[in-house]
């Protein structure tokens, strides 16, 4: 925006001439707006690009990780089936198979429940800025439009060019001082996405410490049938990192 250039060090012919060259001016304002919508839709374009690739290299990830450890769980739950010497372990077996199942299963559901309320989360806080960004620009078109129509007015009814030089600088300077403020009112957006975090975090931290806590127990009543009389010891679960 050449406001700067119109508001300091113009000279008295720039004044005079203002109401000649107005036209002049009005491109020389008007097309770097528009520039800088087409470099905004084409950001906007390509950061949707990269979180639609992320979120699926992502999903791709976990997929692969849940085959990999149900595979893992199959030839386990196999070799305690050949561990069975009678109907009371091969029922136990068949217990801690079906207890282990549901498990998996809870916290599939769940991990699945908060990745997805993260995700519509993040693409509501985006919708949010983009709709504040657009109210933004749209606002500061129409201030700009609305001074470039007073100054035309100015110079049709024959006022001092100087002044009409004058009003208009003062009211692109007004629009560029509320665009100003209207950016830092959508930054604060911003702050929208530390809770969703937190929250989505939250939620697997849960889904992973039931999910042991179910583990433990199936393991425990396991025991009884397979060792009668031992103790039962502390296990870590090392089936799942947190992303299944």
């Amino acid at each position: 925006m050449p406001v700067s250039s119109l508001a300091q060090g113009a000279s008295n012919d720039t004044q005079r001439n203002f109401c000649n060259r107005f036209s002049e001016w009005n491109t020389k304002i008007d097309r770097p707006i528009a520039d800088r919508e087409a470099k905004l839709e084409a950001r906007r374009a390509d950061r949707l690009e990269k979180l639609t690739e992320k979120r699926k290299d992502r999903d791709e990830k976990i997929a692969e990780n849940r085959e990999r450890w149900s595979e893992n769980r199959d030839e386990h739950f196999a070799k305690l089936n050949e561990r069975a010497q009678n109907d009371e372990q091969r029922q136990a077996v068949a217990d801690f198979v079906a207890a282990v199942k549901v498990a998996i299963a809870t916290r599939k559901a769940a991990i699945n429940a908060a990745i997805q309320a993260f995700r519509q989360g993040i693409d509501k806080a985006i919708a949010d800025r983009k709709t504040a960004v657009d109210d933004a620009v749209q606002s500061f078109k129409d201030a700009v439009s609305a001074a470039e129509a007073k100054a035309k007015a100015d110079c049709d009814a024959g006022i001092d060019s100087a002044t009409a030089r004058q009003n208009f600088v003062n009211s692109l300077k007004a629009a560029k001082e509320q665009f100003k403020a209207d950016r830092q009112e959508i930054e604060k957006l911003k702050d929208a996405i530390k809770p969703l975090i937190d929250t989505r975090k939250a939620a697997i931290d849960k889904a992973i410490q039931d999910f042991k806590t179910a583990i433990k127990k199936a393991k425990a009543d396991f025991k009884a049938v397979f060792e009668p009389g031992s103790e039962d010891k502390d296990e870590n679960d090392d089936d799942d990192n947190g992303s299944s």
